[in-house]
């Protein structure tokens, strides 16, 4: 049984939405390619390797999204790729009670976090 379903995902192919970085100013970025794909308060990640840049898109265009990154974008040149992610989910469980976690998850004390029993949307209304 899992044979078969480790085959049918191997077959799965993953569509990654890309743009390129056409216009840039104080703190924002305008990326075209995205247009058809981007909503509002999807993430981003502009450039490539250690030094790309996570975002937010905050405006739609037809010419292209607006997008604000979490830090500086010195640096970041005309061209620039950018990949669109997929928003988050969670899954909160008793292991994070104590836990230092940041706005995106993730622990910032180096250790993992334990999975919780269900995946919660990282955007919804607090419980």
């Amino acid at each position: 049984m899992f044979e078969t379903l480790i085959g049918e995902l191997e077959e799965v192919h993953v569509r990654h939405r890309r743009g390129r970085v056409v216009a840039a100013d104080s703190g924002a970025l305008t990326v075209a390619g995205l247009e058809s794909d981007a909503r509002l308060g999807d993430g981003i990640l502009v450039g490539e390797g250690d030094e790309a840049l996570e975002g937010e898109i905050v405006a739609l265009g037809p010419q292209g999204v607006r997008a604000m990154t979490y830090a500086p974008i010195d640096g970041l040149a005309l061209g620039a790729p950018a990949v669109l992610r997929p928003l988050r989910a969670l899954c909160p469980g008793p292991g994070w009670l104590g836990r230092v976690i940041d706005a995106f998850g993730r622990p910032l004390d180096g250790r993992p976090l334990p999975p919780g029993p269900a995946a919660v949307a990282l955007r919804r209304t607090p419980p």
